[in-house]
């Protein structure tokens, strides 16, 4: 803090002449800070004469639009003076106003500490000292903007500090951070398709001085997909802490596979692989029903467990007797192994497509027919226990619905042998199976296997209760709370999705419900229960509706704001859903694959308001795994009118739809170029392990999929003029021809987005090269190639002797028509050994009707001279042979008919030869 030191003596010789009034005194009729006038935002104010003194201040008035203001100072200094009364708090330096508390706020592009930002804001202030003539400040401004920001602040006494924060992000890198391109997983191949990647850094510094930092962090999320929509992340960073040590962060691992479902891992430290993964357990099982006859007993299905490496064992029991199924799920899907079937620790028998084999081949998958009575003309006196099934009678429980954490089961059939084995299974479509096993010979009790969502957990059914881990069963429907005596009774399930936040009521007698970021709504009933009405707000604006009594699954109510309709899910606590037993209409999937964002339910169907309806999908979770309480805010719906199947993903927090179309025929999705849909989205079945649902199955001889680039393009059908295969977006098309008699197939493909083209299917290659230099390689049902899997450099080594028994073989692609090989080698032999006649030959020929043919060598051992020629066929079908020391052309033998060919050095003839020298026409014979 400085201060002028000959002002200070002023001062205290002022003070000490107080005394003497007449000591000191500065002229009183004129303004001594300022002119006559004085500006005062904006505003003008006029002095009033005289001034006023009192041996050390001098006092000016000025008047103006907001009264008398005075402005005081010292007097023989007229730099710095004080303003005030009226509401105004200012000072003058050196003749103008300024205001002692000052703010500002700017938009714009800053540089300030080496960054760029694009807000500017802060407020300073001001204290006019007097005596020391010092405009003394203190305060702030802060830098800020997508990256960070940056602050810096003083006080009136001179000390400072200042502090940064930045951080950035990106997404779409190209290499992957762990250095795998690939990973072979659950017996498929996920491939890399992208990294995000982000930073953050804290640091700043004060007047002491001294100079710190908070630490600094990288993390960066690669991620996979599979050729099947199976999808998977790995996540790590480092972090650096104040004092500059870095330490490695740990790792995460989450995804979907269509096999295992929801899979994770948690790595101490920098990624190790794909250890310690943890997944879903087994909805059902892979290799046969879940209800199997074994020699007459039925057996049940009990758990399923699956390896990385795509193994999976079906495990089967019912009263000691116990069975085991083991095999590589995709392969025995695909057709190319068979599982192995043990019984009781031997017994041991295979299974494939065709049914069981070996020691096992006395299992039945469907109800074995009753034996045959002996004495039919006669009534047996304990007659056998019938063998036979039944949809539509429950035995243990006598409900047709049981609830699983609120979401309705309805009874589908029961199982039943002659020793007495009951089964009875309820399923939700969309949520999964609960199935309960015990004996004719006691209907209260029965073991109880549950899967909801993915999750299977299993307990008892006893005296008409249910016993289970987690999840809560009950055979009776949810209902409201009993109200007692209280006078304002509660309604509804204990939390509601609205427009994709989680609304959950703050206690078990509240009518509220509240969401985390704090928006609330309330429910409650003008009639009892029979009714519900919701009122309601959130950031988007108000919203209310009435719905009929325990609400179950979607409904959608109305939006003030004149937006689209509010979708409501009932829910519970933790986010997980209420779903009704409603089935999903025969023509539409009962639960969705959506790429990337794994398993959709079926929330409901409801009418349109006109003549159609709309099937809804969601998941309760969020989209990409968020947090329940954030919210993911997206719902699909298939609308359905007059036949025609439009698809809408509506996304409440962005405020954007996206559309496409769904096939009740094929079962297919498809979206458009812009707004598109995350393809590809397929129907799936929540009590098969999620296993792809509706699919057709294309004739003999034909791949279920093509790969086109890195879609997968699906059948759809086939008729006189060939097969159809659809891609996923509108209006792709595929048609593959009839074969001919060489086994070739014209492929004809309609593609707005990349552009039409064709190309020639060889059913041994099963690729197709296309025109436009595509490749369709041809796929599995699960969408995985099954042709040569490339790596990264699009190259494909054979570590082995290669050995073709076939005659024929090409290579290469024309330039504008990548259909047409560029080079083909063929091999023809007609020898016959017993006559003689005849050879075997070796054809060799270019695309191109002009072609040529070159031969060089390497020029030194470590190939770094130029090659060097040593043969030349032509496009004119001369040839050169070129000196094996300098390259240079050394015999040229031109055939066409005015051709000159040259031989340079001797040409020797061996003697008794001819040469025929053409015929003279002038000089002596040589």
């Amino acid at each position: 803090m400085k201060m002028s030191f000959h002002r200070l003596l002023v001062a205290l010789g002022l003070l000490l002449s107080l005394g003497s009034p007449a000591a000191l005194r500065a002229d009183t009729s004129s303004p001594m800070f300022a002119g006559t006038t004085l500006d005062i935002n904006g505003n003008t104010y006029e002095w009033q004469e005289p001034a006023s003194e009192d041996g050390t201040w001098h006092y000016d008035t000025y008047n103006g639009p907001n009264g008398p203001v005075t402005v005081t100072g010292m007097i023989g200094f007229p730099d710095l003076a004080a303003v005030s009364v009226g509401g105004i708090d200012g000072h003058l330096l050196n003749g103008v106003y300024a205001d002692n508390e000052q703010s500002w706020s700017e938009e714009g592009v800053f540089e300030a500490n080496g960054n760029s930002f694009t807000h500017y804001s802060g407020s300073t202030s001001y204290y006019p000292d007097l005596v020391t003539g010092q405009l003394l400040s203190s305060g702030g401004y802060t830098y800020s903007g997508p990256a960070g920001s940056y602050s810096y602040v003083w006080d009136a006494y001179g000390g400072w500090s200042w502090s940064q924060s930045m951080s950035g992000s990106e997404t779409g890198g190209t290499s992957p951070f762990c250095s795998h391109p690939s990973f072979e997983l659950f017996g498929t191949t996920y491939s890399f398709t992208h990294n995000d990647s982000s930073w953050s850094q804290s640091s700043g510094g004060d007047s002491t001085p001294n100079t710190w930092s908070n630490g600094s962090s990288n993390s960066w999320t690669d991620h996979y997909a599979s050729s099947d929509g199976g999808s998977f992340s790995i996540s790590s960073g480092q972090y650096t802490d104040n004092t500059g040590v870095s330490m490695q962060g740990d790792t995460t691992i989450s995804g979907w596979d269509p096999l295992a479902g929801n899979f994770a891992a948690s790595q101490m430290g920098a990624f190790s692989g794909l250890e310690g993964l943890s997944w879903e357990p087994r909805t059902a099982p892979s290799f046969a029903p879940a209800q199997l006859w074994l020699d007459g007993t039925l057996v049940n299905w009990q758990w399923g467990e699956i390896t990385t490496a795509g193994m999976v064992t079906d495990h089967y029991e019912q009263d000691g007797l116990t069975m085991e199924i083991v095999g590589h799920a995709r392969e025995f899907q695909q057709g190319t192994s068979h599982a192995t079937v043990t019984i009781n620790g031997g017994d041991q028998g295979t299974l494939d497509g065709t049914g069981f084999h070996g020691n096992t081949s006395s299992i039945q998958t469907d109800e074995p027919e009753p034996e045959p009575d002996p004495d039919p003309g006669e009534p047996d006196p304990d007659p056998p226990i019938p063998n036979s099934w039944t949809d539509s009678s429950p035995f243990f429980t006598g409900t047709t619905s049981l609830w699983v954490d609120g979401t309705e089961y309805p009874f589908v059939q029961g199982y039943q042998d002659d020793t007495g084995h009951r089964t009875d299974t309820y399923e939700n479509p969309s949520a999964g199976t609960v199935t309960l096993i015990g004996n004719v010979s006691d209907s209260s009790y029965a073991e109880a296997q549950v899967s909801i969502f993915g999750s299977i957990v299993y307990g008892h059914y006893s005296g008409g209760v249910f016993q289970t881990y987690y999840h809560s069963v009950s055979t009776t429907a949810p209902s409201d709370p009993d109200p007692g005596p209280d006078p304002d009774p509660v309604y509804g399930p204990d939390a509601f999705w609205v427009r994709g936040r989680l609304y959950a009521r703050l206690s078990p007698d509240s009518s509220t419900f509240q969401s985390s970021g704090g928006h609330a709504l309330s429910v409650g009933s003008p009639d009892g229960g029979t009714t519900l009405e919701m009122n309601g707000a959130d950031a988007a604006g108000s919203f209310s509706g009435s719905f009929l009594g325990a609400p179950a699954g979607i409904l959608f109510i109305h939006d003030h704001q004149n937006q689209p309709m509010v979708p409501v899910i009932a829910a519970n606590n933790d986010g997980s859903l209420q779903l009704s037993g409603e089935v999903p209409f025969e023509s539409l999937p009962p639960a969705l694959m959506v790429s990337g964002r794994g398993i959709w339910q079926h929330l409901g169907t409801l009418p349109d308001g006109g003549t159609g309806n709309v099937a809804w999908y969601g998941n309760a979770l969020g989209i990409s795994g968020e947090d329940p309480a954030q919210g993911g805010g997206q719902l699909l719906g298939i609308h359905l009118d007059s036949g025609a199947a439009v698809v809408m993903l509506m996304d409440y927090l962005a405020s954007s739809t996206a559309t496409g179309s769904y096939s009740t025929t094929t079962h297919l999705f498809q979206t458009g170029v812009e707004n598109s849909l995350p393809m590809p989205i397929y129907g799936v079945d929540p009590t098969a392990n999620h296993a792809l649902w509706g699919m057709s199955q294309p004739p003999e001889g034909l791949p279920d999929t093509f790969l086109v680039g890195n879609d997968v393009w699906r059948f759809t059908g086939a008729d006189g003029n060939g097969a159809r295969y659809q891609g996923y977006y509108t209006g792709q098309e595929m048609v593959i021809g009839v074969a001919g008699e060489d086994g070739l197939r014209l492929v004809s493909i309609t593609d707005p987005v990349h552009g039409n083209t064709s190309g020639t299917l060889n059913d041994l290659r099963g690729s197709v090269r296309l025109r436009d230099g595509r490749m369709a390689y041809s796929g599995n049902f699960e969408g995985d190639r099954l042709n040569p899997v490339f790596n990264q450099n699009n190259l494909h080594t054979i570590a082995a002797d290669l050995d073709i028994t076939g005659n024929f073989l090409s290579f290469g692609a024309l330039n504008q028509d990548a259909a047409v090989a560029g080079v083909t080698w063929q091999f023809a032999d007609d020898y016959h050994p017993t006559t003689g006649v005849g050879a075997a030959t070796l054809y060799n020929a270019l695309g191109r009707p002009r072609a040529q043919w070159v031969w060089s060598r390497a020029a030194d051992s470590n190939a770094a001279l130029p090659p060097l020629p040593v043969m030349k066929l032509d496009a004119a079908h001369k040839l050169t042979l070129h000196d094996p020391v300098s390259g240079a052309a050394g015999v040229v033998l031109n055939p066409a008919e005015d051709g000159v060919s040259k031989i340079r050095g001797v040409l020797r003839v061996r003697p008794g030869g001819d040469i025929d020298m053409g015929e003279f026409t002038a000089g002596g014979q040589p």
